[in-house]
């Protein structure tokens, strides 16, 4: 009888243990051992803050530079190419006079850096 009471409370001490671990998942963008793809995670960035049409976004469809499909991103994300040095490097993109949001988070911003590094899979 005093072995299953043991049982129980050890059982119930570290569940508890478990419940008081500061968790924030928030804070992880991209888990170890996740592929950033333009399918899964670029096309959203890309939807919010170049191609909408609302904000008058110029890389929509019929645009010299369109952005609404993975062939039309895909040739400017090259290491050292535009897309890398107009938002990550030099954040002349979105440019200031955007209807649109802005300013990107540290979270796309990091996406947008391995989708390049990884050579753009789709």
């Amino acid at each position: 009888m005093c072995s299953i009471v043991l049982l129980l409370l050890s059982g119930c001490a570290s569940d508890k243990a478990l419940e008081s671990l500061p968790v924030n998942i928030d804070t992880v963008c991209i888990p170890n051992g996740y592929t950033v793809t333009y399918t899964g995670d670029i096309k959203m960035i890309l939807e919010t803050y170049c191609t909408d049409p609302g904000y008058g976004s110029c890389h929509q469809s019929g645009s010299d530079y369109d952005y609404t499909y993975y062939l039309g991103i895909k040739a400017e994300a090259e290491i050292d190419g535009p897309l890398e040095d107009q938002v990550l490097k030099f954040q002349t993109m979105p440019p200031p006079n955007s209807m649109g949001p802005k300013d990107l988070t540290d979270c796309e911003l990091q996406k947008l850096s391995e989708w390049i590094y990884n050579w753009a899979p789709e």
